[in-house]
């Protein structure tokens, strides 16, 4: 997983422990071992009030559940690099969305671009920003995330805004999600990876 930052400060302490508690319901493969709700009722049980991100007090509630899904499951060193990772750990990903209300999967979108965007550096961001279609074909070919969701991310540069994503990261992801919608609305052909 990643790191969040030199000595842990500006990261919300229930994140750590979020990843114990993956870490704990996954197997050897790296596949996730509990039940769809399994994670969700945990994050829930923790609950996010004021929650930090970076340094900083996230307002949105479930912008910050999403951050802390995010952060707990998500590791860009896993085969396959970030979508990889959501393969491997699509059902509590899925069990975070379904149970998170209206706006989760754009928040977990949010979480995600975030994730490439502070969480990963040089070469490795560079490989997740520029592989960011086969993320979000990822999320939503395991129906993390819908089509729709991933449209309404996309119109939203700001949308992780809270989570310290500069402006210009955000709008080459945005490129890739562009490019993405463009190839779901088009079929979706493998030959367009």
């Amino acid at each position: 997983m990643s790191s969040d930052g030199e000595d842990g400060a500006d990261e919300d302490p229930r994140v750590a422990t979020l990843m114990e508690f993956a870490e704990m319901h996954t197997g050897g493969d790296g596949v996730w071992s509990g039940g769809a709700s399994t994670f969700a009722d945990r994050l829930d049980a923790l609950g996010v009030d004021g929650a930090v991100a970076y340094g900083g007090i996230l307002g949105v509630k479930g912008l910050a559940r999403a951050h802390f899904a995010a952060m707990a499951l998500l590791d860009e060193d896993a085969d396959g690099g970030l979508a990889g990772s959501v393969k491997l750990r699509r059902v509590p990903l899925k069990g975070v969305v379904d149970s998170g209300g209206e706006h989760a999967a754009l928040h977990l979108l949010a979480a995600i671009e975030a994730f490439v965007c502070v969480e990963c550096e040089g070469e490795v961001k560079a490989g997740e920003v520029k592989n960011f279609g086969r993320t979000l074909k990822a999320l939503w070919e395991w129906d993390v995330v819908p089509e729709d969701a991933v449209a309404a991310w996309v119109a939203d540069e700001n949308a992780a805004r809270q989570l310290t994503v500069q402006v210009g990261d955000a709008r080459k992801l945005r490129e890739a999600g562009e490019t993405f919608l463009h190839w779901v609305r088009e079929g979706g052909s493998d030959e367009e990876d």
